[in-house]
């Protein structure tokens, strides 16, 4: 049987008197501890949990999608689209958006706005291959390099070690589904249910 607490807030009738009269919503708060030792949390003014899943990244994911081949050809339009930037020829600038019933200073506002996003681009894109600007090739291999030195550097900070939550649920069941789920995910390396306690 279900506390008082535990139950969402709903009209009750005063003792007596038959009048409805609404009682008011408390926040409830729950806890889970992941199997690192870590207490995750989770608060609410009606729902009622008693289960979380807990997950891990996958390393080996990562590096691997680090290395794929597919993000050389992304690395090769985006070099595309700096180069015409730098060169003056923007496939996609931002323009203002003006009517003829704006006023001189909210005209004035906007092409100032575009013209600040343009700006922006160009010095975007003086800092991803240069002005003038690095080769396709140079340029290849350091978007390679950064990938696998981001992966690197999340490991070394312990990343892939710690367990993030993935959701909190109200009967075992949910919590079932959700860990199947999470399981399917080819970046997940681990994921287990854990029992849920109120605060």
């Amino acid at each position: 049987m279900r506390r008082l607490e535990d139950i969402p807030p709903v009209l009750r009738r005063v003792s007596g008197t038959g009048a409805p009269t609404e009682t008011q919503p408390t926040m409830s708060t729950y806890f889970a501890i992941d199997p690192a030792g870590v207490k995750h949390t989770r608060s609410s003014l009606s729902r009622v949990y008693s289960h979380t899943v807990v997950l891990r990244q996958s390393y080996e994911h990562d590096i691997a999608a680090a290395e794929a081949k597919d993000n050389a050809q992304q690395d090769r339009h985006n070099w595309d689209y700096y180069v015409a930037i730098l060169t003056g020829r923007d496939p996609f600038p931002e323009r203002p958006m003006t009517t003829p019933t704006m006023t001189p200073a909210k005209r004035d506002a906007e092409i100032g706005r575009a013209a600040r996003r343009n700006a922006d681009k160009l010095a975007n894109a003086k800092k991803e291959i240069g002005n003038p600007y690095l080769g396709l090739d140079a340029y290849l291999s350091r978007k390679h390099t950064e990938r696998i030195a981001l992966v690197e550097r999340r490991r070394a900070e312990g990343y892939y070690d710690r367990w993030h939550n993935a959701g909190w649920c109200a009967r075992r069941e949910l919590a079932e589904k959700l860990l199947a789920s999470q399981r399917a995910c080819a970046w997940v390396a681990e994921a287990v249910i854990v029992d849920v306690q109120k605060a």
